[in-house]
């Protein structure tokens, strides 16, 4: 991130999104860009509800206005956090200024001692920022995460039919 950020012009916008996301699409990321640009926001994140929320995440709002606060993730929540359905899928936009100023005062200072991009999130929120969110209902997948596999008793359904999905698709350009 810091690389690419680094190369990025100074002003504009940042796509950013973990890498094991192999069942993104372009029709996502397009629609997660015209939600930030429609908005207005500072940050936009890719939310959706999950069942089943474990390891994910959780995406914290405040409890009146329903304006994202911050994200949470699995490792650093306390009980009621983890009780939260609506998750993080690791797509942001981003001013690039925004991110910039924000990621600079992110520290290292959770239960896994990494430095989140969550962080920079809760850090424009906190300060007034826009921040939105582009949610998506609970059959949207974008992963195949084996710590589903670890606490579900029959894992291999899900990444059989996440495997036929990835056969299915024609090569696509994403950018």
């Amino acid at each position: 991130v810091e690389a690419g950020v680094a190369a990025a012009g100074p002003a504009g916008d940042v796509l950013i999104l973990n890498g094991d996301l192999p069942l993104l699409t372009r029709e996502t990321l397009k629609q997660l860009v015209e939600t930030h640009a429609s908005t207005g926001a500072a940050v936009t994140v890719l939310t959706c509800e999950k069942e089943d929320p474990f390891s994910y995440g959780r995406i914290v709002r405040d409890a009146t206005t329903g304006r994202l606060k911050g994200i949470v993730e699995e490792k650093d929540a306390d009980e009621a956090t983890r009780r939260i359905k609506e998750t993080n899928a690791g797509v942001y936009v981003f001013k690039i200024d925004v991110f910039r100023e924000y990621y600079a005062r992110t520290d290292c200072e959770n239960v896994q001692g990494e430095y989140y991009l969550t962080d920079v999130v809760a850090l424009a929120a906190a300060t007034e920022e826009r921040v939105a969110a582009a949610r998506r209902g609970a059959h949207f997948r974008l992963g195949v995460a084996p710590s589903y596999c670890a606490v579900t008793p029959r894992p291999w359904r899900r990444l059989v039919e996440d495997a036929g999905q990835l056969r299915s698709r024609r090569p696509q350009k994403v950018v």
